[in-house]
């Protein structure tokens, strides 16, 4: 049998919250599977575990806010300043939010984030006015609220693709990512840097389908490779 790390997928995988605890209330410290093992903590006030009838852990995020942290100690290797990176994450959403934050517009990092429309947005940032560049997703394509959905994106020098479900969505042309400032701030899922902001309102998988970032670009296929893969925990 192939071990976790010794799957193709999984080759540069950064951050993995598997979620497998099933237990835990706000201040809790939460397992990272992948190798670097990030110290992570649930945060808010109404923490809520279940499980899928296939048996999938989830973790249900309620905009009080509730959210997952990890400490700026802990985020160095999630910077991104000049390399590749990709993330991936299974949400049934009830409606929009913040989902992965390691930044601020218009200072530095970068974040991705369901939108008003629907869609999905990934943007990098760096310090000055109006200095950020987005990606979206087709807004005739949005997300429907109350289904389960894989939102991941890819970002390649400075192209980047978005993906619903394995397949690309992205509406705005490549070649406008420039490299992100450099950030010392938390990693935080499911809600906004200043913990207060674009509080994320839905549900999130762990288990096999969890949230995970990469230091490399996930290829379009890898995309398909994980919806296709992981699609039946969620039928």
């Amino acid at each position: 049998m192939r071990g976790f790390d010794n799957h193709s997928i999984n080759s540069q995988l950064l951050y993995a919250l598997s979620l497998e605890e099933m237990t835990g209330a706000a201040g809790a410290q939460i397992y990272d599977r992948a190798k670097p093992h990030h110290t992570s903590f649930l945060r808010g006030a109404t923490i809520a575990w279940a499980s899928l009838p296939s048996g999938l852990p989830y973790l249900d995020l309620t905009p009080t806010p509730d959210f997952i942290d990890c400490p700026i100690a802990a985020t160095a290797d999630l910077d991104f300043i000049a390399g590749d990176f990709s993330g991936a994450i299974w949400v049934n959403l009830d409606t929009t939010g913040m989902l992965i934050s390691r930044g601020d517009t218009d200072a530095d990092g970068w974040f991705f984030e369901v939108v008003i429309s629907r869609t999905l947005l990934l943007r990098t940032n760096q310090l000055g006015i109006g200095n950020h560049q987005d990606t979206d997703t087709d807004p005739f394509r949005p997300m429907v609220f109350g289904n389960w959905w894989l939102a991941s994106f890819s970002r390649s020098g400075q192209n980047a693709t978005i993906f619903i479900n394995g397949v690309d969505v992205t509406l705005y042309p490549s070649g406008i990512h420039v490299d992100p400032d450099t950030s010392a701030r938390e990693l935080h899922i499911g809600v906004w840097d200043d913990e207060t902001t674009g509080p994320l309102d839905g549900r999130i998988a762990g288990g096999p389908c969890c949230p995970r970032i990469w230091g490399r670009a996930l290829a379009s296929w890898e995309h398909r490779q994980i919806f296709n893969m992981e699609r039946h925990w969620f039928l």
